[in-house]
């Protein structure tokens, strides 16, 4: 598995949280590159409509003309690291157990995961990085059987 250095508010946009720490996060190259991308349709409420006024403005005076509008860095701060503007689970902000439950078996050198939300941000996470996928491809290489490239008529059942 090849790991990617993932900007969860994508960088394309929010240009000045580059190199914060916080909005950085470690992430396999399929979620980074394949899925994620540049998307903004995880977010919620104030910091989707932010995104969308960002999106529409140029470089450092983006956060300047937000101010004389009335918005505050501390507010917009505030949105950025609460944990509600983001409709899947948030690294940094989020205890990732409490939303969704991993089991993981190993027979012999074949692994199987199963993904089990527990929360609508478990849900969502699941469906947004489309982990049914991985489960039915484990499912695949665990039986000895080839791997298909269209996973998503596949179903697992929820066991955790």
């Amino acid at each position: 598995m090849v790991i990617d250095i993932e900007h969860i508010l994508p960088s394309s946009i929010f240009r000045e949280l580059t190199f914060d720490l916080n909005n950085l996060s470690l992430s396999c190259k399929r979620c980074n590159m394949k899925i994620k991308k540049d998307r903004v349709d995880f977010l919620n409420g104030n910091l989707l409509k932010i995104t969308q006024y960002l999106q529409s403005k140029e470089k450092v005076f983006r956060y300047i003309e937000m101010c004389e509008r009335g918005i505050k860095i501390n507010t917009l701060t505030k949105f950025i690291y609460s944990s509600n503007s983001y409709k899947f689970i948030h690294p940094s902000l989020d205890d990732y157990s409490q939303h969704l439950g991993y089991l993981s078996i190993q027979i012999n050198n074949k692994n199987f995961s199963i993904y089990s939300p527990k929360t609508d941000k478990g849900v969502y996470t699941k469906d947004f990085f489309k982990l049914s996928e991985l489960e039915a491809k484990d499912l695949n290489v665990i039986q000895l059987l080839p791997e298909q490239d269209n996973l998503s008529e596949y179903n697992i059942p929820p066991i955790v």
